[in-house]
């Protein structure tokens, strides 16, 4: 299956919030996890490796951040480089990756409750109609 890499984020959050419940398919689950961590990692890759090529810098070499709500980002004082970043990471979250996902029949979780924000992603990817 063809997927962008931000739509596997979002599918490894749905992996994860199922993984912390009780479910049925817990094999399934725990299954794709492990397929999916390998191209989160080459995602995450790609991401830091613009912002390292990309950065502003400190005086010792250093990338620029700052602390924005308790969250270390990248402090850009220029506008233009913050667009070309924002362009350049965008492009590494658009990219396509082929990934076979370990499938189970949608009923293993239709009688559960859990919220549409995690189980939409994980709909007709990973949890199928059988």
């Amino acid at each position: 299956m063809k997927l962008q890499n931000k739509d596997l984020v979002r599918i490894a959050q749905g992996l994860e919030h199922l993984s912390t419940q009780q479910t049925a398919a817990w094999y399934a689950v725990n299954k794709n996890k492990r397929k999916v961590q390998v191209h989160l990692e080459e995602f995450e890759q790609s991401r830091r490796d613009v912002m390292e090529k990309m950065a502003e810098r400190n005086d010792d070499g250093s990338i620029k951040t700052k602390m924005v709500e308790g969250v270390e980002v990248l402090d850009v004082t220029s506008p233009e480089l913050s667009h070309e970043i924002e362009l350049a990471l965008n492009n590494v979250a658009n990219e396509e990756i082929e990934i076979e996902f370990y499938t189970a029949p949608i009923s293993m979780i239709v009688n559960e409750t859990h919220s549409s924000q995690y189980i939409d992603p994980l709909i007709d990817t990973i949890f199928i109609e059988s």
